[in-house]
């Protein structure tokens, strides 16, 4: 739970540090997988916000039900971040009218946008996360001078909402281009298809479930 002695801006950094841990991770994941660099996410930078998210949800929860035994707290965190993986899924379905993630093939999903194996390991994560992770990162966050965490704090909510502004507006442009390859894929020539796609290229990667338009 919030610190009285720590001002809003820690935990402007926090939650920084927590979507920059979560690229890394989603980096590593992808680029295995696809065996080359990936940048992850659906920013252009070093951060992934749904990790911030489920991070401080996972905090105050375990902070509700501290004391009780593992099992429990394993369900608990796992019913939440597979819900907010859910809903982040749908509204993105809804706003953007494209599906950025399926886990459509996967056993056990839910309108492909959650599944039981992605659940188990968010499950086992946040149980890492809570033990290890947050009690280290909160040391380390609390010792730096306000000044300098209120100057940084400052700088990443303009930064991240110039990030995610041109993000939106990149998306946006990849339904256009789509929208104009279907309608005019027969009048153009290869390299030109070619030159559209190109362009979406990060955009591609990082979320693999956009090739399928």
């Amino acid at each position: 739970m919030p610190d009285p002695t720590l001002s809003f801006f820690y935990y402007i950094i926090l939650f920084a540090v927590y979507c920059f841990i979560g690229w890394i991770v989603e980096v590593m994941y992808r680029s295995a997988t696809q065996r080359k660099f990936i940048n992850a996410g659906f920013l252009y930078g070093p951060f992934i916000p749904i990790y911030g998210i489920g991070a401080f949800v996972t905090i105050i929860l375990n902070h509700l039900f501290q004391g009780w035994p593992l099992a429990p707290r394993f369900l608990v965190f796992g019913l939440a971040i597979t819900l907010i993986e859910y809903m982040v899924g749908f509204l993105s379905e809804k706003i953007f009218k494209m599906t950025l993630w399926d886990y459509s093939e996967n056993r056990f999903n839910l309108h492909g946008h959650v599944c039981l194996r992605f659940s188990l390991i968010w499950s086992v994560s946040a149980l890492i996360f809570v033990s290890f992770v947050h009690p280290l990162v909160m040391e380390r966050v609390a010792l730096l001078e306000e000044t300098v965490v209120t100057i940084a704090a400052i700088a990443f909510m303009v930064y991240f909402w110039i990030d995610y502004t041109f993000s939106v507006m990149s998306l946006a442009a990849f339904r256009r281009g789509i929208a104009y390859l279907y309608d005019e894929y027969f009048n153009l020539s290869n390299l030109e298809v070619e030159d559209v796609l190109k362009s979406f290229q990060r955009l591609r990667e990082a979320f693999p479930d956009l090739n399928k338009y």
